[in-house]
């Protein structure tokens, strides 16, 4: 529930952007191409929570690392203001991603805390504020790449026509 939006960048320039109003259990579409319907709301949840459970395996440096131009951006925005950048790719069959933590001032609240923090690793606060938060997360991640499992990657790289359908015409439904 603490995440408000994900923005998907494909390198062909097509950008998928969801959206929860906070409170809401799901994402709405808010990059809907015309003719185009949501397909349901457990494919538009599902880029929500790539942050949920992740694990994450074998770590390169990011020195010596490139990513190819086929890479994809995700940002996962949360209300309180911590912002995850991911960038991702498939190469030799390896999901490999790399996360970096910023904070949107426009979302902070001063002294709020987030309700469940992001844990990657082991934890070692249990409630710490955004900014703060953003702080650990980057130390653990900062400068290096990490192998994902698929289904962490399918996440990251959704298009639109896998959460839509096109609608029907109503002259072919009657025929």
């Amino acid at each position: 529930k603490r995440v408000m939006e994900v923005t998907i960048e494909h390198p062909d320039d097509e950008m998928l952007i969801l959206k929860r109003e906070q409170g809401s259990e799901n994402f709405a579409l808010q990059t809907l191409p015309e003719g185009r319907k949501t397909r349901s709301e457990y494919f538009t949840n599902q880029p929500g929570t790539f942050l949920a459970d992740l694990s994450i395996q074998d770590a390169k440096s990011q020195e010596n690392f490139t990513y190819p131009q086929d890479q994809v951006i995700t940002a996962i925005k949360t209300y309180d203001g911590l912002v995850a950048t991911i960038h991702s790719a498939k190469i030799d069959n390896i999901n490999h991603a790399s996360l970096s933590f910023s904070v949107d001032e426009n979302l902070i609240q001063a002294g709020d805390s987030p309700q469940e923090g992001i844990v990657i690793g082991e934890q070692t606060d249990a409630s710490p504020n955004v900014r703060l938060e953003a702080k650990n997360l980057n130390e653990k991640v900062r400068n290096w790449v990490f192998i994902i499992p698929q289904s962490k990657q399918l996440l990251l790289s959704k298009r639109t026509e896998e959460l839509t359908d096109i609608i029907e015409e109503e002259s072919e439904v009657s025929q």
